[in-house]
């Protein structure tokens, strides 16, 4: 009875994860996202959807930019915009960073502007930004916090964000909020 119990429960949790699974598809020259039964969750609307793990996909279309020269002339500029969807919405978009982690510990994502990791951006899951400016550096300390009455809170998470070699931001975010 016992395995037949644990059978029966093993093939429901598998049919729950099952469902939640995301597929990215292509409409003519654009991606989007479906479940298994090739139900759309997320429009085509992208020009490349990569699965990056934990349910988050990042998302790239090309978007012309203008910029500006040494001399203040204007010219415009071919670039990847990137995004990151996550429970089937687009949490960031038309962002330049490279790439994204997400750190699951602390419920966080940090966004790459370039391939030596400089220009780092923090964000929650949500997509809110959490940072004024983009760092060089950000780091987390994951030690439990533990308070006057010694009770351990585990949701809050030590935030450190380098600007430049002589400016330094600390801050502590609360997972519950």
């Amino acid at each position: 009875m016992k395995y037949v119990f644990s059978s029966i429960a093993f093939l429901f949790l598998n049919i729950g994860l099952a469902q939640e699974m995301r597929i990215p598809f292509r409409v003519g020259d654009k991606f989007g996202l479906s479940d298994r039964n090739g139900q759309l969750k997320v429009p085509a609307d992208y020009e490349k959807v990569i699965a990056l793990g934990n349910g988050f996909f990042k998302t790239e279309n090309p978007r012309l930019d203008t910029i500006k020269n040494y001399l203040g002339e204007k010219k415009a500029k071919l670039i990847t915009a990137t995004g990151l969807l996550y429970k089937d919405k687009a949490i960031i978009e038309s962002q330049t960073y490279r790439e994204y982690r997400f750190y699951e510990d602390n419920e966080l994502i940090v966004g790459f502007e370039n391939e030596y990791h400089h220009d780092h951006m923090l964000f929650n899951t949500l997509g809110e930004q959490l940072l004024e400016v983009r760092a060089v550096k950000i780091s987390f300390n994951n030690s439990r916090y533990t308070d006057k009455l010694g009770l351990v809170n585990e949701n809050l998470t030590l935030i450190s964000a380098d600007y430049s070699q002589n400016i330094s931001c600390l801050g502590v975010y609360d997972k519950r909020r």
